[in-house]
């Protein structure tokens, strides 16, 4: 079952390839999606691609990146499971039709199988097909209205229950209908996972797995929709959730506005509606990748120390749960992490603040210091605001300053000064960021935006992805330039669109 999920992935996108240039014509309309009249209805998950050559979605879709990856295995596993070997696509050229479904179907204890079900356009030649008996493994096929479906003899028979109309299928799903319901008519392949399919598939597992479990599938997770169109200049995936209780930050939205202050060139950027709430699970997840695992723990421990300091953390927390944006920026000679919200009360948070210095500077006794000296905070005057410095080490520092209606937070002086610059080339103004995340004036709950390219080089330079599970999905991300999110929730329903510019 843990080889199933790229597996399953590879083989759906690959025949969009592999099988593009035999498909017929059509219209570009929405996509068939007929696949799922005759998928039983307890299915796990189902990945269903359009092979439709007559939507200029599918024809732009087979330069995405991974798509030729893709093919071999789809062609591979197809082959292998039909008998074929690598003559899968020529033999299936007389009857393939415009649809291509894989199903996660569960198999008892903690197993699950797969069912594959392949559009039909010509009934005889597919007969034909299932006619020559060669199917290994096990496997069996058969036709069910209009589709050939290829699998297990138990998964088999449930399709063409369905089919009669002896058994409920997925289409009639109710939980697959709500959470299917506002795809868009563009896309080029639908995925779907029930939220018991997407722990069976996803839970217990580390690396890149693990992250996606953990941003996308939380424990009162119902269903889950994922849906691939292409865009001008890249592809946009759309994610659409739905949960048993209400979303913790439903509702809550933000008039995104802190790129324009955040320096330009950063590699990530990050603007949310309350950092304190959402932090912990972009750090759970991150150290699934194998990427700054150590963080989230170190933060505990400053936490906690803070408190035995006489720090009222709470109270600290709250300066940023309002607009806040994360931002990894390359201003100056090292990297540095800078953290903008909007300060409420300008007197307040420097006060706050201020009541911070001490207890941090006991905490973090630089090593150039000497025996029995703490470092202490020193002030800059830098474009006219105060920044307050405090020297952790070689090459490390803690900045902070607070300049009109801003709260400013870094590892680096350089990335305050830019920021607090007037008229500096801020991020909002690159056409990278723009492309990324739109020009959009809604509210969101988060925006996102990654610079890939940048952000890989600086990962390579500084060896924080050495090591990570990220290394092997290193040649598809090297041919994304950006990616742009934006997200919101209401009640128990939540929307992210992602947007990936691939030149």
């Amino acid at each position: 079952m843990r080889r199933f999920i790229p597996l399953a992935a590879a083989c759906v996108l690959g025949i969009a390839v592999a099988l593009g240039v035999l498909l017929s014509t059509g219209s570009p309309a929405p996509p068939d999606s007929g696949a799922a009249q005759v998928i039983p209805a307890g299915a796990l998950a189902w990945l269903n691609v359009s092979l439709d050559r007559g939507r200029p979605e599918v024809r732009q879709a087979q330069s995405l990146p991974g798509f030729a990856l893709a093919r071999a295995v789809a062609l591979a596993r197809l082959g292998a499971i039909t008998g074929a070997g690598q003559g899968f696509a020529a033999e299936a050229r007389p009857w393939i039709g415009d649809e291509a479904a894989l199903a996660v179907m569960p198999a008892g204890g903690a197993r699950a199988s797969g069912l594959v079900v392949l559009a039909v356009r010509r009934p005889s030649a597919a007969r034909r097909f299932l006619g020559s008996g060669r199917f290994p493994g096990g496997a069996v096929g058969a036709l069910a209205r209009g589709y050939m479906v290829i699998g297990s003899p138990p998964d088999v028979r449930a399709a063409l229950e369905v089919a009669r109309g002896r058994m409920p299928s997925l289409a009639g799903n109710p939980a697959f209908q709500r959470v299917a319901a506002g795809e868009p008519p563009g896309r080029v392949l639908d995925l779907y996972a029930s939220g018991v399919g997407t722990a069976r598939l996803l839970g217990g597992r580390g690396g890149f797995a693990g992250a996606l479990s953990t941003l996308l599938a939380p424990q009162d997770l119902t269903s889950l929709s994922v849906s691939l169109s292409t865009a001008p200049g890249g592809a946009r995936v759309q994610v659409h959730r739905v949960l048993s209780a209400p979303v913790a930050d439903a509702g809550r939205t933000i008039q995104p506005s802190l790129a324009a202050v955040a320096p330009a060139g950063a590699a990530l950027f990050a603007e949310l509606a309350d950092l304190p709430s959402q932090a912990p699970r972009l750090l759970s997840a991150s150290s699934q990748l194998g990427v700054g695992g150590a963080v989230a723990p170190l933060l505990t421990r400053l936490g906690a120390a803070l408190r035995a300091e006489g720090v009222d953390v709470h109270s600290v927390l709250r300066l940023f749960r309002g607009e806040t944006a994360v931002s990894v920026t390359l201003t100056g000679r090292r990297p540095a992490v800078l953290v903008l919200a909007r300060a409420r009360d300008q007197r307040q948070a420097r006060v706050q603040l201020a009541e911070l210095e001490p207890a941090l500077a006991s905490l973090f006794p630089a090593a150039s210091s000497g025996p029995g000296a703490a470092p202490l905070f020193t002030s800059r005057l830098v474009n006219g605001i105060t920044i307050h410095q405090l020297d952790l080490g070689p090459g490390l520092q803690l900045d902070y300053a607070v300049w009109r209606g801003l709260i400013g937070v870094s590892t680096g002086v350089a990335a305050l000064a830019q920021a607090s610059r007037r008229a500096a080339p801020s991020l909002s103004g690159e056409r990278g960021y723009r492309t990324a995340v739109g020009s959009s004036g809604e509210p969101v709950g988060s925006l996102v935006f990654l610079d890939l390219r940048v952000l890989l080089r600086l990962g390579e330079q500084t060896g924080l992805l050495r090591g990570t599970s990220l290394g092997p999905l290193a040649p598809v991300l090297g041919r994304i330039r950006a990616i742009g999110l934006r997200s919101t929730s209401e009640k128990t329903d939540s929307t992210a669109e992602l947007y990936l510019e691939i030149p």
